[in-house]
């Protein structure tokens, strides 16, 4: 009987253990877990906020594309008044001078970031 007690204690204590065993892991689960959906939350914010940065970037360019074009249109309109025998009907802010002649620029490529990058001539 004696023996039998002694095992039961003994069974008791491992099973004692191995539930302060489960215990602990179930604990170190839910803090992984956590932290796992701490990291997809940063990852959808940065994935967010790269979004808005293309979209800026986007923005910019075409501001400062706009902005090319209109001091190039204000400076032919103030040659336009300094010279209006000059013929201007050819300036045009997508030529260059080649050889002593007025040329369509060469076609320059730019990379576009997509979820697909590609380079585009323009």
């Amino acid at each position: 009987m004696v023996l039998r007690r002694g095992k039961a204690i003994s069974l008791e204590g491992k099973l004692n253990l191995a539930l302060e065993e489960k215990k602990i892991a179930e604990d170190a689960k839910k803090e992984v877990d956590k932290a796992l959906e701490s990291r997809k939350t940063d990852a959808e914010q940065s994935s967010q906020r790269i979004l808005e940065l293309e979209a800026d970037l986007r923005e910019a360019k075409m501001e400062s594309a706009l902005s090319f074009y209109n001091g190039f249109e204000w400076k032919k309109s103030q040659m336009e008044f300094l010279h209006p025998d000059v013929d201007l009907s050819q300036l045009n802010s997508f030529k260059t001078v080649q050889g002593g002649d007025l040329v369509d620029e060469a076609p320059r490529k730019i990379t576009i970031y997509t979820e697909h990058t590609y380079t585009k001539e323009i």
